[in-house]
């Protein structure tokens, strides 16, 4: 058995580093679990017999478990290929998910705190108010957890968008390379979240009201009219529902382009009626449910949130929420890493083209 051009492509894709330095290379024992992971959410492992070993739930490994089988992660990659429809669509977007979770590991590994010299003019606020020492060290935390929280919200939408697109059986449309071009300057293209047939999707984990500069934000709302003049139907997904102005406006930009926007439970619907049935088994077990767990989690709490503690213990941070504490080893802080391993050059094109 062969594989097509689009798996062969999709099996290079696993096997492809990003260009971030915080990026962790994935091991052909790393795709032999992603492949005995996705037979058994498929329901087809027992009718391989490339594959053997352990497959644990994929959240609830630290480490891909031991390939057992005599045959090579790619065999096996092959097998299930052919033995089921889009499970080749299944491994890449549980790969990339599983690169994602493992370049995040690097950066609480790695990201080191500040000094300071960077930090230290914001205690002019509260100078005074509680002792020097304790002020410095709520300086230091307080920037180590705002650095962390960012680097979280660039890297999800580094992988969550192109699983989306993949999902869906679309593409990502890098700018060097979009059909989408900008009615103001038409020899630069437009970066596009998916291409699927004639339509431009944008996806969107939310949009607030919070202020964002008037270029940025007018890029936002020319994105639907470039999407209409270069003959696309511009489509706005946007999975958070919480109303703001923001979202008003975009709306109707998108609209008026002849477009449409979904939001929360229609964006979710959406997303699902476009994407074949094996793809949206992956959507509800590695998207959808883990964030309507965590919802629902916050809900039960009414608001009211748990003791928290974070604490310096030279080769490890140890985390406390309430009764549970884990640790995150530190073999080092890479100042190196953390400026310049924040942003892949090849984010917007994580998945190839069929």
């Amino acid at each position: 058995m062969d594989l097509t051009t689009a798996q062969e492509a999709m099996y290079q894709s696993l096997l492809t580093r990003s260009t971030s330095k915080q990026a962790a290379p994935i091991t052909d024992r790393d795709i032999a679990y992603l492949v005995r992971r996705t037979a058994v959410d498929l329901g087809v492992d027992d009718q391989l017999t490339t594959i053997d070993g352990d497959s644990p739930a994929f959240f609830e490994i630290s480490e891909t478990p031991e390939d057992l089988s005599t045959y090579s992660a790619r065999e096996q990659f092959t097998e299930l290929a052919h033995k089921a429809p889009d499970a080749d669509a299944y491994v890449s977007c549980l790969g990339a998910m599983l690169k994602g979770r493992a370049k995040y590991r690097r950066v609480l590994e790695t990201q080191p705190f500040a000094d300071m010299d960077q930090v230290g003019p914001r205690g002019l606020l509260q100078y005074g108010e509680v002792g020097s020492s304790e002020l410095a060290s709520l300086l230091v935390w307080r920037k180590w957890i705002y650095d962390i929280d960012n680097r979280a919200a660039q890297d999800t939408g580094y992988f969550i968008e192109p699983i989306l697109a993949s999902a869906i059986g679309g593409v990502p449309a890098p700018a060097r390379s979009s059909p989408v071009k900008r009615v103001s300057n038409p020899t630069k293209g437009r970066q596009v979240d998916c291409i699927k047939n004639r339509i431009a999707y944008e996806f969107k984990l939310r949009i607030t009201i919070a202020a964002s500069g008037q270029g940025r934000w007018a890029e936002e709302l020319d994105f639907a009219t470039d999407c209409r003049e270069s003959g696309y139907t511009p489509v706005l997904l946007v999975l958070d529902p919480t109303i703001s102005t923001k979202l008003t406006e975009v709306t109707k930009a998108f609209e008026d382009a002849g477009g449409s926007c979904y939001t929360g439970e229609s964006a979710w619907g959406h997303l699902k009626s476009q994407a074949s049935e094996v793809m949206v088994r992956f959507i509800r077990s590695y998207v959808e449910s883990p964030l309507r767990e965590l919802y629902t989690a916050h809900a039960a709490s009414e608001g009211r949130l748990p003791e928290f503690a974070l604490s310096d213990e030279g080769a490890r941070l140890r985390f406390r929420i309430g009764d549970v504490d884990w640790a995150v080893h530190r073999p080092g802080a890479d100042v190196d890493l953390a400026e310049h391993g924040a942003v892949d050059d090849d984010a917007d094109n994580m998945f190839p083209g069929p």
